[in-house]
């Protein structure tokens, strides 16, 4: 018994090495930024809250069966003027121009993603980032990413890319700090992003007596679930099967 239970305390305590040397980590962190993909969750309403770089607030929803499916909500706490809804609706045309260009899954260059610790609570792993509007070089030399996955779902948890020392990414342009973040969140089923945050510091060189610019956007989404009716039980889940739910159900709101 005793020897058993020694057994049971070993495979407990060698659980998340074990996932953590049988696991892809590359093509799960792939395939799970595909589909954290902003175009792969429209099937689902959500509202998104967003503060940037001037400390406006401006809260907004999306409706994947309304028409237009974007809506300006508040500014500052306030309902929006004509002018501003309409200066929204083309910033989120031209952002869903670009969606094709500018994926999750190019920030991480092929061949780069390692495990760097495990815990009972989450696998940290570490990857060179890649930003396109950086040299390779660059990015390696002065830029770090690291993920968090949960050992038990293997889903992904967060995703970091971040400055490591000062650097200049064009002529007359000096960047002393850079952060992109992501956290996400799984919503019946699908890993979705929860809340993104850009921040950078930097200056123009070519004119000493420029004071640093600092600049600031960060989003929070809000996924709107579907209410359970009181004794109804939740949907089970078939392979091939949530998609389809998922949109029929959330879509609706």
């Amino acid at each position: 018994m005793i020897r058993k239970s020694l057994f049971a305390l070993l495979f407990l305590f060698a659980t998340p090495w074990t996932t953590a040397q049988d696991t892809n980590w590359e093509h799960l962190l792939q395939s799970q930024l595909a589909e954290a993909e902003l175009d792969t969750h429209q099937r689902f309403a959500f509202s998104q809250s967003t503060t940037n770089q001037d400390n406006e607030r401006q809260v907004a929803s999306f409706t994947p069966k309304r028409e237009p499916q974007w809506q300006l909500i508040s500014v500052d706490d306030r309902a929006p003027t004509e002018k501003e809804q309409s200066k929204f609706l083309k910033e989120r045309e031209r952002a869903s121009e670009r969606r094709g260009e500018d994926r999750f899954a190019d920030l991480i260059t092929p061949g780069t993603v390692t495990v760097a610790d495990v815990t009972d609570s989450r696998v940290l792993l570490t990857f060179a980032p890649y930003l396109k509007d950086m040299s390779a070089e660059d990015s390696q030399a002065f830029m770090r990413g690291e993920a968090e996955v949960d050992p038990q779902t293997l889903r992904l948890l967060s995703l970091r890319v971040f400055s490591i020392d000062e650097f200049s990414p064009s002529f007359g342009v000096s960047i002393a700090r850079l952060t992109i973040q992501f956290e996400f969140a799984t919503i019946l089923g699908q890993t979705l992003p929860e809340h993104y945050l850009f921040s950078f510091q930097g200056m123009a060189t070519t004119n000493p007596s420029t004071v640093n610019k600092h600049a600031s956007d960060e989003s929070r989404y809000h996924v709107h679930q579907p209410k359970q009716h009181r004794g109804t039980p939740s949907p089970v889940r078939q392979p091939g099967a949530g998609v389809a739910t998922a949109e029929q159900r959330v879509g609706q709101q």
